[in-house]
């Protein structure tokens, strides 16, 4: 019986001792410790039953253990030996049923110390596991936020660049009078980047982060030149200047006019003046049909009439007719009279 349940002792010490974590759990070894003395009670009681049946040889160190507690039978005292054999076995059943509960008893101890170091095990276990799960989450921000910090210092640290125009004006603008013009200064450097607007060399606007200069209703006296002021940390830089020019007419004088010349001399109507951007083009005409140009008449660059050797069919009600191409505006000028005298 003691080799039969010695394995299973084993077993249970294999059992509990292998949860023994690197501290050395008390309950653990006193478990083993346990477990054990009752393997070696057990067998040291089996010993002892063997050693008193009849017919059994005895080492001779266990009868001279035994002496004067088990006798061997004779033929005087046939009976007188296995009596106490028998008392003795019906006393060493007794204590092996109680050795045997004594031994479940010690192995439930066992097991439910062995429970309650795993339960305990698996709560340090959880507690440790949170702990680690809140520790890497933490130190995942905290880096994350370096490294925001890292990437800002490094966008500061790099060099500044001084500011430089995109594009450069062109040739001049014409706009028409009364329209709306928008003017856009493109640059680039490092923000921030501030702007101011120039006007024939005045000053129109302080600095500021607008590149754009806007004039709702355009009028005569916004014709001029632009120019852009571009700064930020580096300095500062000057366009170059933006001609812009604004497309309008006037109206004629509401007067009439007249003149005379002798027959044969030569006759220059002047062109009547008008207020105009750009120039208009301009057409004459006599009583309504259209001056054609020929050998004797001309027409000068300043728009003057010229008649060679004017004669009596020359004289009459002179008008000019005035075109804007930019704005299309058409305005009819006053009449000028001519009048041709006879020589007598």
């Amino acid at each position: 019986m003691c080799f039969t349940f010695l394995p299973g002792c084993f077993g249970a010490i294999n059992t509990s001792t292998r949860y023994i974590d690197l501290d050395g759990d008390y309950n653990t070894v006193m478990h083993t410790a346990c477990c054990l003395r009752v393997a070696c009670k057990v067998s040291t009681n089996h010993r002892v039953l063997r050693s008193c049946k009849p017919g059994v040889s005895v080492p001779p160190k266990l009868q001279d253990e035994g002496k004067g507690r088990c006798p061997q039978p004779t033929k005087e005292k046939p009976a007188s030996g296995c009596g106490v054999i028998n008392g003795q076995r019906a006393d060493k059943t007794v204590i092996r049923q109680s050795d045997r509960l004594g031994i479940r008893e010690e192995i439930m101890v066992g097991r439910k110390v062995d429970r309650e170091i795993i339960a305990r095990r698996n709560s340090c276990r959880d507690r440790m596991m949170i702990k680690l799960n809140f520790c890497f989450f933490f130190c995942r921000g905290w880096w994350a936020f370096l490294l925001i910090q890292l990437h800002m210092l490094q966008a500061l640290a790099q060099d500044d660049v001084a500011p430089y125009f995109k594009t450069e004006p062109g040739l001049p603008q014409i706009h028409l009078e009364g329209n709306r013009l928008v003017l856009t200064c493109l640059a680039e450097g490092s923000w921030p980047l501030e702007f101011k607007w120039l006007h024939n060399d005045t000053e129109i606007t302080a600095y500021s982060t607008e590149y754009k200069y806007i004039i709702p209703t355009l009028q005569r006296s916004h014709a001029g030149f632009y120019q852009c002021v571009v700064r930020n940390r580096m300095g500062a830089l000057l366009q170059r200047k933006s001609e812009v020019q604004v497309a309008y007419m006037g109206n004629f004088m509401d007067t009439d006019q007249r003149k005379t010349v002798s027959r044969g001399q030569a006759a220059v109507l002047e062109f009547l003046y008008i207020i105009s951007y750009p120039r208009p083009q301009v057409t004459w005409f006599r009583d309504g049909h259209k001056i054609i140009p020929s050998s004797r008449i001309a027409i000068t660059l300043e728009n003057q009439l010229v008649i060679l050797a004017a004669e009596a069919t020359d004289a009459g009600g002179y008008y000019v007719q005035a075109v804007n191409e930019k704005n299309g505006e058409n305005k009819t000028s006053p009449f000028l009279y001519l009048s041709v005298a006879s020589e007598y």
